[in-house]
Order: structure tokens, then sequence, then C-alpha cells
């Protein structure tokens, strides 16, 4: 058997695979990354492997407990990031996956109904906010106070054109402003 693989087209933009065993390191290659995932994801994962968890791989049973304890003082978002953490440890060393266990499941359907899954909003900016927001910048009281002038039916700028939001506009840019503590 011949262990060249024959490529009609050669495309810029992929190396051409001469040999059935490049075609097989190339795609363990690309599985290992695949089953690793993204840096961020794969720090974010292990820090909170390192935080406080029982001893891997878990069973069913001390899942179960270990989310329990944690829903008496975490938000769902972070039970949720902890056992996204576990599975994939699972995941990557071959070991089955403790929350796909019917009893875990329930526990979690439990957790969720209990302590709520929504994140929390924060309160509306309303405009008296934004206002002392913009009586922090020097430029932005005097872009306010020719405003009022404006109300008041005099000129708007100290050149007599009106005001408008542009690249040289006075106004900060969104999320520039922090609320008044």
């Amino acid at each position: 058997m011949d262990s060249k693989l024959t490529i009609q087209e050669k495309s810029e933009e992929l190396p051409v695979l001469v040999s059935r065993e490049q075609l097989a390191q190339q795609t363990a290659a690309f599985f290992a990354r695949g089953i690793e995932g993204a840096d961020n994801t794969r720090k974010v994962y292990q820090s909170d492997i390192a935080r406080g968890l029982p001893e891997l791989p878990i069973d069913a049973a001390t899942l179960a407990a270990y989310i329990s304890d944690l829903a008496a003082t975490r938000k769902w978002s972070m039970i949720a990031r902890r056992l996204a953490a576990i599975r994939q440890w699972h995941r990557l060393h071959n070991y089955a996956n403790p929350a796909s266990d019917e009893a875990v499941k329930t526990v979690i359907e439990g957790i969720k109904l209990s302590i709520g899954t929504e994140p929390e909003q924060s309160p509306a900016f309303d405009i008296e906010e934004y206002k002392a927001c913009l009586a922090q910048i020097p430029a932005a009281r005097a872009f306010a106070s020719a405003l009022q002038s404006s109300a008041d039916g005099k000129a708007t700028t100290a050149a007599g054109r009106g005001a408008h939001i542009g690249q040289d506009s006075p106004l900060p840019r969104p999320g520039t402003c922090t609320r008044p503590t």
C-alpha cells in the first residue's frame, strides 16, 4: 500500500501533505490543540482547579457535595465555570465526566432554581449622574454653559456657531466617566 497522498491542486494557504503519516501527525496536533482549548481558558480552568477543589479525578457524589457547598457562597456563573473546569480536566485525562451523572444533574438544577442563574443588572445611569460626571470635566463645563446660553437665546459658542459633537468635542467618550461614589 502506498503511503503517498495524491493532491490535485496546490493551495497557497494550506501546506501540501506528502504522506499519510504527516496527515496523521497534523490531525493529532489539531486534536490536541482543540482539546486543550484557548490559552486564557486553560489558565482560568487551571486557576479554578487549584482553588479548593477536591483531588481530581472526583466521583459524582463528591462533585455534588462540592457544588452544593459552592452554592452557599457563590453565584451561578462561578459554579458553572468551576463545573466547566472539572469537565475539561476529566476530558483531558480520559476520565468519565462526573457532571453527566443524573444525581449531579439534579443537584445542578436544584442549585439553579434556588440561587438563580441571571446576573445582577447594574442600576440605570440616569441623567443627573451623567450631568455630575460631565461637571467633573473642565471642557464639558464650558460646553454645558454654552448650551445653557443657547437655551437662553444667546450665542452657543464663543465663535457664535452652533455646538456639535465631533472629533474635537468637549464631551467625554463613552465609557470614560465613572459614577461618583
